[in-house]
């Protein structure tokens, strides 16, 4: 693919939530105190914490996945054969307040013939699907207000199309954002959506042995409108103040690549 994009990304720590309070980024406390004061809200019924955590759901999503890639001037074909879990639990809301955390496994079924990034075996083609265990989403969320969600920590952000703030869903190991986000929908068809993004969490894993790969900081202010009320014709519009792009400079080799989802 000639001059192709990719989104780069970010790591989560203490540092991060000091960050967001230095930068007065306040808006999950001012949600959280309105939520405490005010009791239930928009049609949440009451209940204590302990009920909240006790009476979660959890979540379990498998993948399986075979990628083979023959690529012009490597001798060897790629054959990726792996298997994504991802296990997660969801708490109950108390007082509109509700909590999510979910573990992500990506790991290689058979014999590992394809270059992961991560595993050294460049005598085969890239198949950026290194095996890893890792945090994938962990956010607090407010949803008191009617129309209103506050979100913040590590989580999935897709505006629109996935063109430029996405997950990367096609990979095994999606991508994944440490960041406050803000959805307000005032009108069935509209929907608001403001984010700031402190980390991105790549696909190629949290552990992987270049920390640029596995991490990359940024600050991004993300805004987004969507509009759906008109039968045929969705509108949108959205204004990301900084994007880190890598743009690959020269025309790539010829890739062939079958994959089974």
């Amino acid at each position: 693919m000639k001059n192709g994009m990719y989104a780069v990304g970010g790591r989560c720590s203490f540092q991060t939530v000091w960050r967001f309070a230095q930068q007065g980024q306040f808006i999950l406390f001012v949600a959280f105190f309105v939520a405490a004061v005010t009791g239930p809200l928009a049609g949440v019924e009451a209940s204590s914490l302990s009920d909240a955590l006790s009476n979660g759901k959890v979540s379990l999503n498998m993948r399986y996945r075979y990628e083979r890639v023959d690529q012009d001037g490597i001798g060897k074909n790629a054959h990726a054969s792996t298997v994504r879990s991802r296990l997660g639990y969801q708490t109950g809301d108390f007082k509109g307040i509700s909590g999510f955390l979910e573990f992500e496994d990506v790991s290689v079924v058979g014999n590992e013939q394809y270059n992961s990034t991560a595993n050294g075996l460049t005598q085969y083609p890239v198949v950026a699907d290194p095996e890893d265990t890792e945090v994938n989403q962990a956010y607090l969320q407010f949803t008191g207000l009617e129309g209103l969600t506050v979100r913040g920590g590590r989580q999935r952000i897709k505006v629109g199309n996935d063109r430029f703030i996405g997950n990367v869903g096609w990979r095994q190991n999606e991508q994944t954002f440490d960041a406050i986000a803000l959805i307000f929908s005032p009108l069935e068809a509209l929907t608001a959506t403001y984010a700031y993004l402190d980390n991105v969490n790549r696909i190629f894993g949290e552990h992987h042995p270049t920390a640029s790969s596995a991490n990359t900081p940024t600050s991004t202010h993300v805004i987004h409108f969507a509009y759906t009320g008109m039968p045929v014709l969705k509108v949108s519009a959205y204004a990301p103040s900084c994007l880190i792009l890598t743009r690959r400079p020269q025309p790539q080799p010829q890739i062939k690549r079958l994959v089974c989802v």
